[in-house]
């Protein structure tokens, strides 16, 4: 959807509400999981057995990794490492490199700003703390 196409009313988005209904099915879902393994991890953790706890622990990551997300545990690490939190469309990065230069402010491993690099280089500059502990801006 374009940035100039937006409605008056921007977040009456049918499909983030039914993302939304969709993410709460499954946190539900989550819900029931962890009731099914947490007598298990009391067991074993009453037992103290590190290795059930471990082997626990892998079930409940993988087991979550696939009720929240939908895939397979590596397929979110990929993600989370090529894209982070949010991706990007070559739209918003054009949009952006028009109001250049940016100030990257809590934004993580800094995906956007490589992204924004090949619109505009030096486009993008990271918050920094400066010395003395306030907020200053690094080149």
């Amino acid at each position: 959807r374009r940035v100039s196409a937006l409605s008056a009313r921007p977040f009456d988005d049918a499909e983030l509400t039914a993302a939304l209904v969709e993410r709460e099915a499954r946190q539900r879902h989550l819900l029931r999981f962890m009731g099914v393994i947490a007598p298990r991890v009391r067991a074993a953790h009453a037992a103290a057995d590190e290795g059930a706890l471990m082997e626990l622990r892998s079930e409940l990551a993988s087991k979550q990794e696939t009720i929240l997300f939908g895939g397979l545990p590596a397929e979110r690490q990929r993600y989370m490492q090529a894209y982070g939190c949010a991706a990007w469309t070559e739209e918003a990065l054009e949009l952006c490199a028009q109001h250049a230069p940016l100030v990257e402010v809590g934004a993580g491993a800094g995906h956007w700003q490589r992204a924004l690099s090949r619109y505009v280089p030096q486009a993008v500059r990271q918050a920094q703390p400066a010395a003395g502990g306030e907020e200053g801006v690094r080149p």
